[in-house]
């Protein structure tokens, strides 16, 4: 909307803000920058350490640590900057590559989150894809400068899907919405590389199996069809590969994901989501 709001900026205030009214994206009170009221300001959290791997606070005496440097970079080690990791990572195999999302779950995104994906506003996608973009483009997420190919530069998006019966009960796939967004602002071509084979719990939710046993076989390699018969679709083991969802918690999810994309061919997988949740069981 701020980019429409530059081409008419010459025709004086009134008609600028009639045309183009500076509301809240999510409650539509008045916003001073056109996005968010002081209610709901999504805070830029800069000073931060994060892991180097899943995008976990680190403690507070780490710093300069910076964002997750894109997962088809070679990491410099340990010691590097761009590779600190948390206690889970260094303990455990995670198993998704590198997560780059925007903040913390919950947050000054829960509001937001919590809107785009149970009240139907799927209207939020394109601003929230924008923050995230930015983020990309601030940690080198936007393309993957070591392929001299221009098609295979850029990295794709593919969406954690959703059961059938959770996407009829809501009406949309909030990650392929998502996905979609993010694909406008960046120009990458979103894949739907994954299909659900059966539908799992929600995490954590009481009662269920381990997060890891939840999601374990749940995903599968998408079929194309090919003549008379259906095969998986082969992975081109250069082109890196974004996973993408809303809000990620332990990460066994994403690294399932991740896995069955790996046993294809795919050689570099990452994940983008909005959130990341800190206090995950």
């Amino acid at each position: 909307m701020e980019g429409h709001r530059q081409v008419w900026e010459g025709c004086g205030p009134e008609l600028l803000n009639g045309l183009y009214p500076r509301v809240c994206q999510l409650c539509g009170l008045f916003a001073e920058d056109g996005f968010a009221c002081s209610k709901h300001r999504i805070a830029w959290d800069v000073e931060t350490a994060r892991c180097g791997l899943c995008f976990r606070r680190l403690p507070r005496a780490v710093l300069e640590a910076g964002l997750p440097r894109p997962p088809w970079e070679a990491h410099g080690g340990r010691r590097s900057s761009d590779w600190r990791r948390c206690r889970h990572c260094r303990t455990g195999t995670p198993g998704l590559g590198r997560l780059l999302a925007i903040g913390d779950y919950p947050g000054d995104l829960r509001p937001w989150v919590l809107a785009f994906k149970h009240a139907g506003r799927v209207d939020l996608a394109r601003p929230l894809a924008g923050i995230l973009a930015q983020q990309c483009v601030k940690a080198g997420w936007n393309v993957d400068r070591s392929l001299g190919n221009a098609e295979l530069k850029r990295p794709r998006l593919v969406p954690v899907p959703l059961a059938p019966s959770r996407k009829l009960e809501r009406g949309y796939d909030q990650a392929d919405v998502l996905a979609r967004a993010i694909g406008l602002e960046l120009g990458f071509t979103v894949t739907r590389k994954l299909v659900r084979t059966r539908a799992t719990p929600p995490q954590g939710e009481p009662g269920s199996r381990s997060r890891t046993a939840n999601v374990s076989g749940a995903f599968a390699l998408a079929r194309t069809q090919l003549r008379f018969w259906r095969a998986p679709s082969a992975l081109d083991p250069r082109q890196p590969l974004l996973l993408v969802d809303d809000v990620v918690s332990s990460g066994a999810t994403l690294a399932e994901c991740a896995r069955v994309l790996r046993a294809a061919g795919a050689k570099c997988v990452g994940a983008l989501a909005l959130a990341r949740a800190e206090k995950a069981s």
